[in-house]
């Protein structure tokens, strides 16, 4: 057989495969949800207005990743906002079978350009990482603000000093230009040093880290009143500016748990109940917000992402 039909037939079943997989982990998570919650959910008096809301808000939430993704990528590849948003939502689809969906990376530079992979990863990866920065710069102001909540036997100074320690140094790793004492130790790696990693991530300067900064600040925000809309949904009911923090500690929390694919809703569900069960005995309310934000902000991109699955391709044609 002719290598390139081979190799048509191999993605062609990659696809399939992940498309079924993806498919099937949703239908799984949602089924075994609702059998185990089935006979408390009946009494939940859920505001269906707000969940309706917050599907809205989904769609807003991943069009600013796709706009900061469109601006990441420009000096690599343009790509119109049509395609790069099915191609964020595609990348959400094949990372499900990832841990921590740490998948989408390399998924969006396989959909829209192979042959430019190192260059589109690369450039994707300083994208995601400013959305990581966000979430460790307002998790630390979040737990500052509410750390008292949880009753830690530590005074607010000496938190204040652990979060700025926290924070220096991802803060400098993203605003290095020159990035000259992490290049020593990346140079030992013979792969990072081949493919020129410095040269392909100083193309970024100061103001375009900043916007990228902007975009993840804008994401943050909705996704922040998702949350609060969600909770207030299901009845749990954050009153004041200071259980509003405890939202960025819940983000915080959720990014930095390794997660499996069939772990990913138990350890949300956990950090959920550790975190807002400081404010309410709710317990079922506070997971099936959790969960709901989930299904809305994961499992419907991943469902739309579905029909691009035909661009991706793992196996490169020779």
């Amino acid at each position: 057989m002719d290598k390139q039909v081979t190799y048509k037939y191999i993605n062609l079943l990659v696809r399939w495969s992940i498309g079924l997989l993806s498919v099937v982990y949703i239908a799984y998570k949602i089924s075994a949800y609702f059998s185990n919650s089935n006979e408390g959910l009946a009494h939940l008096e859920v505001n269906y207005i707000l969940i309706v809301i917050v599907v809205a808000l989904m769609f807003v939430n991943w069009a600013l990743e796709t706009l900061k993704w469109q601006f990441a990528i420009k000096k690599v590849l343009k790509v119109k906002f049509k395609i790069a948003f099915l191609t964020v939502m595609t990348a959400v689809t094949a990372s499900l079978i990832t841990p921590n969906r740490i998948g989408e990376i390399p998924f969006r530079a396989l959909l829209v350009d192979r042959d430019k992979f190192k260059e589109l990863s690369l450039k994707t990866v300083v994208s995601s990482f400013s959305q990581l920065l966000v979430t460790i710069l307002l998790g630390g102001i979040g737990f500052y603000l509410s750390g008292h909540l949880f009753k830690l036997s530590t005074n607010t100074n000496s938190v204040l000093i652990q979060l700025i320690g926290f924070t220096f140094l991802p803060t400098i790793i993203y605003f290095s230009s020159s990035y000259h004492f992490i290049w020593k130790i990346i140079k030992l790696i013979p792969w990072l040093n081949k493919v020129k990693l410095h040269e392909k991530l100083e193309t970024f300067r100061t103001g375009e880290l900043v916007i990228m900064l902007g975009y993840s600040f804008l994401r943050y925000a909705v996704f922040t009143v998702q949350y609060y809309l969600i909770l207030y949904a299901f009845g749990v009911h954050l009153s004041s500016s200071t259980e509003w923090a405890l939202i960025p500690v819940c983000f915080l929390l959720a990014s930095a748990i390794p997660t499996l694919v069939f772990s990913e809703l138990g350890v949300r569900g956990s950090v959920a109940l550790f975190v807002f069960g400081v404010v309410s005995a709710n317990d079922l309310a506070i997971v099936s917000a959790s969960i709901t934000l989930w299904l809305i902000n994961v499992c419907i991109p991943a469902l739309i992402g579905l029909s691009g699955l035909n661009h991706l391709n793992l196996l490169r044609k020779k």
